[in-house]
């Protein structure tokens, strides 16, 4: 939903749209954000019908969850300067260092978005 928000932000240059990414964003943290070891995880921190949260960067018939949110943090560094984003994006790409030497051909998403925040400096 924040993706869809900051392309409509692109499209329409209304803020309403930058506002409601920002707002999905921190739920997003709130709810899947792994604050320890970085990323996201497929599954809610409040689920209780699962036995493991799991959470990966490789690309599969779509984007992955954590390339679609390195995207989507690194779009709102640019957009609103606020730092905070770009730490998230670079602890997200922290968090998977160790699957690019395994799966470097599978995380495009991933790779793509981490160019953008790095191109993306105030």
């Amino acid at each position: 939903m924040s993706r869809a928000a900051l392309a409509l932000l692109k499209a329409t240059g209304n803020k309403t749209y930058l506002i409601q990414a920002e707002d999905w964003t921190a739920t997003a943290n709130r709810l899947y954000r792994d604050d320890s070891g970085g990323g996201y995880f497929f599954s809610a921190g409040d689920a209780d019908d699962v036995i493991i949260r799991t959470k990966t960067a490789a690309d599969g018939a779509s984007p992955s969850g954590n390339g679609s949110m390195m995207n989507v943090l690194a779009e709102l560094y640019h957009q609103t300067g606020n730092t905070a984003y770009r730490q998230q994006g670079e602890q997200l790409a922290r968090a998977f260092v160790g699957e690019i030497y395994e799966n470097d051909a599978f995380m495009p998403c991933l790779f793509n978005g981490y160019e953008l925040n790095n191109k993306a400096r105030r």
